[in-house]
């Protein structure tokens, strides 16, 4: 009777046990959670744009712009071109005049449209690399001017990892679209 009456405690116990036991690696998975979180939040777009230490940089960083709202005009014209050329090619009695003139009309847009992507692309190729690079050197600056038990604290390929990334993430944020 002892071990009829036992069992069932210990199978309610085991039970219960069984649940806490469940239920313990959860609170432990939370309470690694419970961290405080190491993620920042993203830059502001003036705080990106600090990194580019010359006019020269922002005088590019405006044409990339420019030449990205123009290249952005390129499918507005050729929708444009496109109804013009088959309301022309339909109504015309000489056909080959009106397909040369549509052909150099293509042939204009895609000139067009091949300048100004070009002068987008290298503008915030170059610009992106001249940020990235004056990221780093600032970065490595604020490096130079801490003291030596900051490096105690902070693991230096840790830093150097964190330095590459980052300065990555500005490349590809800056750079060609």
């Amino acid at each position: 009777a002892a071990l009829a009456s036992a069992a069932p405690n210990s199978n309610s116990n085991s039970n219960s046990n069984s649940n806490t036991a469940n239920k313990s690696p959860k609170k432990s998975k939370k309470s690694k959670n419970d961290k405080p979180s190491t993620t920042l939040p993203p830059a502001t777009l003036s705080q990106v744009l600090s990194f580019l230490p010359t006019p020269r940089d922002r005088v590019l960083l405006f044409a990339g712009i420019f030449s990205g709202v123009l290249n952005g005009l390129v499918y507005p014209i050729l929708a444009y071109v496109f109804s013009n050329s088959f309301s022309n090619l339909g109504s015309s009695q000489d056909g080959l005049a009106n397909v040369r003139e549509v052909a150099f009309t293509f042939l204009v847009v895609g000139a067009y449209a091949f300048v100004v992507a070009a002068i987008q692309n290298a503008s915030f190729c170059v610009l992106s690399v001249r940020a990235a690079d004056n990221f780093k050197k600032v970065w490595f600056r604020a490096l130079l001017r801490q003291d030596l038990a900051f490096y105690d604290v902070h693991s230096v390929s840790g830093m150097a990892t964190a330095l590459s990334s980052a300065s990555n993430k500005m490349k590809r944020g800056l750079g060609r679209k």
